[in-house]
């Protein structure tokens, strides 16, 4: 085998050396066979470089959009809180546990804010006194229940009832995971009821985890997953009647090298949902300065620019946390 090959190298060196005028374009035909390779191995490697030059920047764009959202989100629900603590006769109608005066004062703040799906206020013991709360799959509320439950088991509402203040100010946020039904875990952000200057009571305004990352995963346009501190998932956009998405569900993620990734965002997973390929990366989920979970954004690996590239937010100042003062 090894002689017949050389043998046709010979024969074809013979050939091309067999006259004059090969022998002058020989040099140029090789010329032109190099700069061929070379050329397209250069396009090949800008096109590949700027395809994932473009999907880091997707992605970058997307947890960026991500992160102002849920500021955008806390906001909203601090706006709420205030609302609904300074509303003239709640304090007082805590204070004398008139809860049906002040189911009356209360009903109509959740119904003119739909993107709330929880306001509960708790009297200075930390027993629930008025409870609103919307339905999982739609805005419709459901008829006030109370249950006289205590809130005494969050540290929050503890420090709300104590007057406690600290660095961001005197207003706390709870992600409350449910895991009996993960789909009713919920944000609440959390405040005081004051009544003559003294703390008579707390509120909770809520929002359903898997509503609030629905209308993220719209502004971002890209599908999210939100996992607990110890890498389980809480939630995802995903279609999670997929088989794909139940194993996506089922696996925990190494929140130590999210953890040790979270400047730098590098850490990465490649997961395939019903024969599209996904590229993940994951951030801190971060509320009140700190860190209560991790969250995923994912994109078509093969998605290259988006109206959320390089442009939107590379040089956009990131806004870290609501305003909890007053």
């Amino acid at each position: 085998m090894l002689k017949y090959l050389m043998s046709s190298v010979q024969t074809i060196l013979k050939f091309l050396t067999s006259s004059i005028r090969t022998k002058i374009l020989l040099p140029y035909f090789m010329l032109i066979l190099i700069v061929g390779v070379a050329g397209a191995y250069i396009v090949t490697y800008l096109v590949s470089d700027s395809i994932e030059e473009g999907l880091d920047n997707r992605l970058i764009g997307a947890s960026q959009v991500v992160a102002d959202g849920v500021v955008d989100q806390e906001e909203e629900r601090l706006s709420v809180l205030r609302h609904t603590s300074l509303t003239e006769g709640v304090g007082l109608n805590l204070q004398n546990a008139d809860y049906e005066k002040l189911q009356e004062l209360v009903n109509p703040i959740i119904i003119n804010n739909p993107h709330i799906d929880a306001i509960v206020i708790l009297n200075d013991e930390g027993v629930e006194t008025v409870g609103f709360w919307r339905s999982l799959t739609s805005d419709a509320l459901l008829e006030p229940v109370v249950q006289g439950v205590s809130y005494l088991h969050w540290q929050q509402v503890r420090q709300v009832l104590a007057g406690e203040v600290d660095d961001f100010g005197d207003k706390f946020t709870i992600l409350a995971i449910d895991r009996d039904n993960l789909e009713k875990s919920i944000l609440y952000t959390v405040g005081h009821v004051l009544d003559d200057d003294k703390v008579v009571g707390v509120v909770l305004i809520g929002m359903y985890i898997k509503k609030a990352m629905k209308d993220l995963q719209i502004k971002s346009l890209a599908n999210l997953t939100l996992y607990d501190l110890q890498g389980n998932v809480i939630e995802t956009t995903f279609d999670k009647n997929s088989q794909d998405a139940q194993k996506l569900l089922a696996q925990k993620i190494d929140v130590r090298k999210v953890w040790n990734d979270r400047e730098r965002q590098t850490h990465k997973k490649e997961i395939n949902i019903t024969g599209i390929e996904y590229t993940l990366t994951f951030s801190l989920f971060e509320l009140r300065g700190q860190s209560v979970g991790i969250y995923s954004v994912g994109v078509p690996s093969a998605y290259i620019d988006s109206p959320l590239g390089s442009h939107y937010s590379l040089h956009r100042r990131r806004r870290f946390n609501a305003t909890y003062r007053n």
